[in-house]
C-alpha cells in the first residue's frame, strides 16, 4: 500500500465562507446574471440569489412582477465602485476611503444597502475636518444622514472661518448655505461671512453658466440675502464691495447705512451672532502692572479702544474706590459707579452699574480692582472704535472724600490670548484718565 499523500484539489479547502463566496464570484462559478457596468457596459457576472438575498432592490429586479430578463445595464456606477459593492454583498466587508466614499454611498443608497450606508457615515464622521466639513454637510443633506448633518453643523459653527475657506464651501447648494447662515452662533465675523457669501453668489453664477452681475446674483441668492446681517458688516467693505455689486437694491443699501446712525432696520437681522462652543473663553486685556491710591477727581473717566479681530466684551476692570474712615467723621457711605460703552457713532450700546458699600465695620472689602460686568455681552467688531465712560459719585452723604486706585505707565497696545487691543484717548475724559493712566485697568473679553 502506498503512503503517498494525496493533495486536495478542492478550491473550497481551507477557505472561509466569505472567501468561498468571492471565489465563486471571481471565477464565475454558477453565475446566472450578467450586469453591464458603467458607460462602456463592462460585463460582470454574478448570482441572482446572493444579490436578491442582500438587496431588496435586486430582489424586486429579479423576482418581482416586472422582473428583468437578460443582461442588466447599470450605467450610473463605474466598475471600480461596483466591484466594492459586490465585495460587500458577498463578504459583508467594506473598503471605504476618501477617494471612493461618495461613489460607494451613492450605490449603497441606490440598492438599499443600509449597513454599508452606515459604514460610509461612520467613515465621514471619523474623517471630518475643516477642509471637508462643507462637502460632508452637502453629502449628509443629500443622503438624509441626520447624525452626520448635526455633527457637520456643529463643527462648522466651531470652525466657521476655516470651513468657509475650503474650495467646496462656495459650491454648496442653497439649502446648506441656509443651514449655516441662519445660525446665531458662528466663529467668524459678519464681514468674513459676507465676503464668503459674495464669493458663493459669484460661483453659483459660474456653475449655472450665468454672468456674475448683480441681477443674477440676487436672483440666485433670493431669500438667502436676508440671512446676511449687513448691519454688522464693516462699512468700508460694504461700501467698496457689497453696495457696488448690484446684489442689493437702493432701499436696502440706504437702510443699512441708516442703521449705522442708530435708525432701526427692519429688512435685515440686527442681532449680532455669538461665538460658539468650546472656543469661547475669558481673557483680560490688562493695561497696568500695578495700581496706586490717588485722590479722586470729579468728572468723567473715558477711554477709547478697538480690536484687530471680532470679540465679545463681557466687562471692564476699574480701579476700586477707597474711603479712609479713620480720618473722616463718618462711619459709612456708599459710592455709585456707572459704566457706559459707546459705539463709534456715540450710541449707548452697553452698561453696568455698581454701588460700593464703604464703611467702618460693615463695609464690603474690595481689592485694588473690580470687574464691572456688563448687563449683556457686547459684540466688538474688528477695527471699530468703542469708548468706555465711567462716572463715580458718593451717595447718602456729600461730606466724604474718597480715594481711588489708579494705574500708571499704561500701555497703548495690549495683546491678550492672540487678541490685540489698541487704546486711544477720548475727548470725553475730564477726570485724568488717558492711555497712560487712569481708572480703566483692563477689558474682560470672550474669545
Amino acid at each position: 500500500m502506498s503512503n503517498t499523500k494525496v493533495e486536495s484539489t478542492d478550491w473550497r479547502e481551507g477557505k472561509s465562507l466569505s472567501e468561498c463566496m468571492m471565489y465563486t464570484l471571481k471565477n464565475e462559478i454558477k453565475c446566472d446574471v450578467t450586469l453591464r457596468i458603467g458607460e462602456d457596459k463592462t460585463p460582470v457576472m454574478a448570482h441572482k440569489y446572493i444579490l436578491s438575498t442582500r438587496s431588496q432592490v435586486f430582489h424586486t429586479m429579479f423576482e418581482g412582477p416586472m422582473s428583468e430578463t437578460g443582461d442588466i445595464d447599470i450605467p450610473d456606477i463605474d466598475t471600480k465602485t461596483f466591484d466594492l459593492i459586490l465585495e460587500y454583498i458577498y463578504t459583508d466587508s467594506s473598503n471605504i476611503s476618501n477617494d471612493n466614499v461618495e461613489n460607494v454611498l451613492y450605490a449603497a443608497e441606490k440598492y438599499m444597502l443600509t449597513n454599508l450606508k452606515k459604514a460610509c457615515e461612520t467613515f465621514l464622521k471619523e474623517t471630518l475636518s475643516s477642509d471637508v466639513a462643507a462637502k460632508y454637510l452637502d453629502i449628509a443633506y443629500q443622503y438624509h444622514m441626520d447624525e452626520l448633518k448635526k455633527l457637520c453643523v456643529s463643527y462648522i459653527k466651531e470652525n466657521t472661518r476655516n470651513c468657509l475657506q475650503s474650495d467646496y464651501a462656495v459650491k454648496l447648494p442653497k439649502e446648506c448655505i441656509a443651514i449655516i447662515m441662519i445660525s446665531d452662533y458662528l466663529t467668524c465675523s459678519e464681514t468674513e461671512l459676507c465676503m464668503f457669501f459674495m464669493r458663493w453668489m459669484e460661483m453659483q453664477c459660474q456653475i449655472n453658466n450665468r454672468e456674475p452681475n448683480g441681477e443674477n446674483m440676487r436672483e440666485i441668492a433670493n431669500k438667502l440675502l436676508y440671512l446676511v446681517r449687513f448691519t454688522e458688516v464693516d462699512m468700508t467693505y460694504f461700501s467698496e464691495n457689497v453696495s457696488k455689486s448690484g446684489g442689493l437694491n437702493s432701499n436696502e443699501i440706504i437702510s443699512i447705512y441708516q442703521s449705522h446712525f442708530g435708525e432701526k432696520n427692519d429688512l435685515f437681522p440686527n442681532q449680532p451672532r455669538k461665538p460658539y462652543g468650546k472656543k469661547r473663553f475669558r481673557s483680560i486685556a490688562n493695561r497696568f502692572s500695578d495700581m496706586h491710591l490717588k485722590r479722586s477727581t470729579k468728572g468723567l473717566h473715558a477711554l477709547s479702544f478697538y480690536t484687530i479681530r471680532d470679540v465679545w466684551l463681557t466687562g471692564v476692570v476699574i480701579g476700586c474706590p477707597f474711603v479712609d474712615w479713620r480720618k473722616q467723621s463718618v462711619s459709612s457711605c456708599a459710592l455709585k459707579a456707572e459704566l457706559k460703552v459707546l459705539s463709534n457713532n456715540n450710541s449707548h450700546v452697553a452698561s453696568s452699574l455698581k454701588k460700593f458699600q464703604l464703611a467702618e465695620e460693615n463695609g464690603e472689602m474690595y481689592g485694588k480692582c473690580y470687574d464691572m460686568i456688563l448687563s449683556s455681552k457686547l459684540r466688538i467688531s474688528a477695527n471699530k472704535l468703542y469708548t468706555c465712560v465711567l462716572s463715580m459719585e458718593i451717595i447718602k452723604t456729600t461730606s466724604v472724600e474718597y480715594m481711588c486706585y489708579v494705574g500708571t505707565s499704561g500701555t497703548q497696545l495690549t495683546i491678550s490670548d492672540s487678541v490685540t487691543v489698541i487704546f486711544q484717548n477720548s475727548s470725553r475724559s475730564n477726570a485724568g484718565t488717558n492711555i497712560r493712566q487712569g481708572q480703566f485697568a483692563g477689558l474682560i473679553l470672550d474669545i
